[in-house]
């Protein structure tokens, strides 16, 4: 029984390896050309939120963009959207948590900053862990990418 599990992976290796014989076949032919022009599986673009267009509510703050044409019915059901904010001269993934501090006091707080969609809506959220509307966020640049 034990020459038979030995000698049964080599025969099994033999016969794969024997029907892989012969000369390799015609390559097939060429397939039609893709579209010309931009890239039709993404789309990106730049928005701004000012300092004073934050609309506070409930203990944070939100702002909603509309007509945003990269957003569409077939992004939202079969793509992707990614959001990304220009952040000290880098662009960091929404979400994105800050962690803060005041050098005077030394008064500690958290910044989330987030995104929803529609399709053609894109709105932004912040939300500060102490829930304080009376300062305002800053003024903030994001960069909206749509694939599929």
């Amino acid at each position: 029984m034990k020459k038979i599990m030995y000698l049964l992976p080599i025969l099994v290796l033999t016969i794969l390896f024997q029907s892989c014989e012969g000369p390799m076949g015609p390559e097939g032919p060429m397939g039609p050309a893709g579209p010309a022009g931009e890239n039709p599986y993404w789309a990106g673009t730049t928005l701004t939120v000012k300092s004073d267009d934050w609309i506070a509510v409930d203990g944070y703050y939100y702002y909603t963009f509309t007509g945003i044409s990269e957003i569409t019915e077939d992004i939202c059901n079969e793509g992707i959207v990614s959001v990304y904010q220009y952040f000290e001269e880098v662009q960091a993934p929404l979400p994105r948590i800050n962690y803060n501090e005041n050098p005077d006091d030394g008064y500690r707080w958290t910044e989330v900053v987030d995104y929803e969609y529609k399709p053609g809506v894109l709105t932004f959220s912040v939300l500060y862990n102490d829930f304080d509307t009376g300062v305002r966020p800053p003024t903030m640049d994001f960069r909206l990418i749509c694939h599929y």
